[in-house]
C-alpha cells in the first residue's frame, strides 16, 4: 500500500480497510486432493485448489457427494493423494528436499 500511496497519493484507505495476504496451498500438479480419510468413515478432505477454488467448485463438490454416498466417481482416484506415490512425487520431493 506504501507503494500506491507514492504513485497516487490522494488515495487513502477507507476505514476498517486493511491489505492482508496469504499463500494458496497447491498441490506439484495443481489439482486438488480430494478424497476420505484413510481408517475414518465420516472424514473426508478437500484441498490444494490453489487459485482455481472457485472455478473447480463444482467439480470438487460432485467428487466429494460421490465419495459421501460411495457412489463411483472417474475423479475419485485422479484426485486422491495416492496419485503422488503413483507417478512418484515422494522420490522427486525427497530428492530436492536432499539438495538443500
Amino acid at each position: 500500500m506504501d507503494r500506491v500511496r507514492k504513485v497516487l497519493p490522494a488515495l487513502r484507505p477507507r476505514p476498517g480497510f486493511e491489505v492482508w495476504s496469504g499463500e494458496r496451498p497447491a498441490t506439484p500438479d495443481s489439482l486438488p486432493i480430494v478424497e476420505q480419510v484413510p481408517g475414518h468413515r465420516s472424514i473426508f478432505v478437500s484441498c490444494g485448489h490453489g487459485h482455481l477454488g472457485l472455478t473447480l467448485a463444482a467439480v470438487t463438490a460432485r467428487v466429494v457427494a460421490d465419495l459421501v454416498t460411495g457412489s463411483s466417481s472417474g475423479y475419485s482416484r485422479q484426485l486422491s493423494s495416492q496419485r503422488f506415490r503413483l507417478r512418484g512425487y515422494a522420490v522427486l520431493r525427497s530428492r530436492a528436499a536432499s539438495r538443500s
